[in-house]
């Protein structure tokens, strides 16, 4: 429970500059962010994506409050299930503006969708039984 609670403690923040690049450098980013930032306390990191691509990427503060892990570049955000009820909300707008149906299966809006999601719905997704494995159990190494 430890690890999810820093884990959770910790954000991931990306910012999209208008196209007048001058006005971002690191200088500037870490004017407006070291401000939410006080020492030993949870942090986030910032990346400025510019044609596609990263261009500038900053972090701040604390990865893990227990250790005293800091933020950096490569470190993995866990978000658990925080997203969950940002992509619910999303998916049921859809159905109430008819670009979605509960009962239509996945692969019949992505329709390079494995095999499996041929019995998967919209539904059991919203209901959490379409039972594919935890993605952390799928994509993240062996804690």
């Amino acid at each position: 429970m430890n690890r999810i609670r820093s884990a959770v403690l910790a954000f991931g923040l990306f910012i999209v500059p208008s196209p007048d690049r001058s006005q971002v450098s690191p200088d500037r980013l870490d004017a407006l962010f070291l401000p939410l930032v006080s020492e030993g306390s949870p942090g986030f990191a910032v990346g400025v994506i510019h044609g596609g691509r990263l261009d500038l990427s900053r972090t701040y503060g604390l990865a893990n409050l227990e250790t005293g892990a800091r933020i950096t570049e490569s470190t993995c955000f866990c978000l658990a299930s925080l997203t969950r009820q940002f992509t619910a909300a999303a998916i049921i707008l859809l159905v109430r503006d008819g670009k979605l149906l509960y009962d239509e299966l996945i692969t019949e809006v992505f329709p390079e969708f494995p095999a499996y999601g041929k019995t998967v719905t919209i539904r059991h997704l919203l209901s959490h039984t379409s039972g594919p494995k935890d993605y952390e159990d799928m994509y993240l190494p062996a804690r």
